[in-house]
């Protein structure tokens, strides 16, 4: 049993050896670090890489969920003359308008109503104070009246000259 201790011993002292030999030469035998090389330089050695793509139309389409809240650059605020109702609207959202362009068409069923019905209160007013007139001339109607009723008449006519000119 003897012999087979020293076996091992001497294998043992072999493994050190080459351990502390292999470890020494790396250390006083080290290799010198290289410079980095730049990218222009191995561009010039080896030259530039091309990769040959060939291009075909295809669609391609990307969608982005995105949330939060937005707010416009600029707000505008737009206002008609007359309360309408829309019959058209010429301008959709995002779209660039410039000044004077019409951006909606309004329905004009109760303008027209609100006409006729402003010349028929103009007509009866004057009706009345033509009768009026001739009442006063035959002594059956007072001045004041006359008055009241010429007042009307023109404060109608006044009413229609607006509904047109709007």
């Amino acid at each position: 049993m003897n012999t087979n201790g020293r076996s091992y011993r001497w294998i043992w002292a072999l493994i050190l050896v080459a351990i502390v030999f292999f470890a020494s030469w790396r250390i006083f035998f080290k290799p010198a670090p290289q410079p980095p090389v730049s990218i222009a330089e191995i561009r010039s050695r080896e030259g530039t890489p091309v990769t040959v793509l060939s291009v075909a139309l295809s669609p391609r389409e990307h969608w982005v969920t995105l949330y939060g809240k937005t707010a416009a650059a600029s707000e505008v605020k737009i206002a008609a003359e007359q309360q309408e109702y829309i019959d058209s609207v010429a301008a959709d959202v995002g779209d660039t308008v410039a000044k004077g362009q019409i951006l909606a068409t309004l329905n004009r069923k109760t303008a027209r109503e609100r006409l006729s019905a402003q010349e028929a209160i103009t007509l009866e007013m004057e009706r009345r104070y033509d009768r009026l007139k001739v009442l006063h001339a035959a002594g059956g109607a007072s001045s004041q009246e006359m008055e009241r009723t010429l007042s009307d008449a023109k404060t109608a006519r006044a009413g229609l000259k607006d509904l047109q000119t709007s």
